[in-house]
C-alpha cells in the first residue's frame, strides 16, 4: 500500500512478496535443507534477536552457507528498499529493510498490544474474510497447498504467534518450521 501507517513508518510504497501467477503464497519448506523456524531452539526469543529476522536482513551469508532473502534480491531493488520502523510489542522495535507483518496488519487482534502497527489495507476485511490470509506454499513438498506462516509478534517466551493454513491466528512453539512472508518498503 501507498504510505502505510506513515505518521510511524515514514513515506513509501510497501509490498509483500509473494503473488505467483495470481496466487498468493508464502516461501515454505517441509524439507530439511530450507527451514523457515522463528528460532532453532525453545528459549525465549523475539522479533528483534530471532534467527528468523537474520535470515531476512543480514547482508552476509549464514553458517550453513545460505544467503539472507535481501541478499539474494536484484543490486537495482536493493538500492530503494529503506528500513523502517516495525513494531514487534509495544516498545519493542527494529529499523528493517524486510520484515514480515504482524496479526494486527493482517487485521487480527491479540493480547499482545501493538498501539503502533497499523492494518494494512489489502486485509481489511479479513476479519470476516479469512481467504485473504490463506497463502500457498512455494517450495519444499507442499507447492500449491496452504501452509501456516509466521507473523513478528511474540506470543510468549516460548511462543510465537502463526496464521494457520486456513487463515487463522494460532500460537505455535518457535523452533517449528512456518512459511515466510517478505515485505519491504521503495520510498
Amino acid at each position: 500500500g501507498f504510505d502505510h501507517n506513515s505518521s510511524v513508518e515514514g513515506i513509501g510504497i510497501h509490498f509483500q512478496a509473494g503473488i505467483i501467477n495470481s496466487s498468493k503464497c508464502a516461501f515454505y519448506s517441509s524439507s530439511d535443507n530450507i527451514v523457515f523456524h522463528y528460532s532453532n531452539s525453545t528459549t525465549a526469543v523475539t522479533w528483534n534477536n530471532s534467527p528468523l529476522r537474520a535470515s531476512l536482513t543480514d547482508s552476509s551469508t549464514d553458517s550453513t552457507g545460505y544467503k539472507s532473502f535481501i541478499s539474494c534480491l536484484p543490486n537495482d531493488l536493493r538500492s530503494v528498499i529503506k528500513p523502517v520502523k516495525k513494531y514487534y510489542n509495544s516498545s519493542g522495535y527494529t529499523q528493517d529493510a524486510i520484515f514480515i507483518l504482524s496479526p494486527k496488519e493482517l487485521e487480527l487482534t491479540t493480547p499482545v498490544s501493538e498501539p503502533y502497527s497499523a492494518v494494512y489495507s489489502y486485509y481489511q476485511g479479513a476479519s470476516a474474510d479469512y481467504t485473504k490470509r490463506i497463502l500457498n506454499a512455494t517450495t519444499g513438498n507442499n507447492v500449491g497447498n496452504s501452509c501456516p506462516y509466521w507473523t513478528r509478534v511474540t506470543m510468549n517466551a516460548s511462543q510465537q504467534y502463526i496464521i494457520t493454513a486456513s487463515g487463522a491466528l494460532n500460537s505455535s512453539a518457535v523452533n517449528i518450521n512456518g512459511g515466510i512472508t517478505p515485505c519491504f518498503v521503495v520510498g
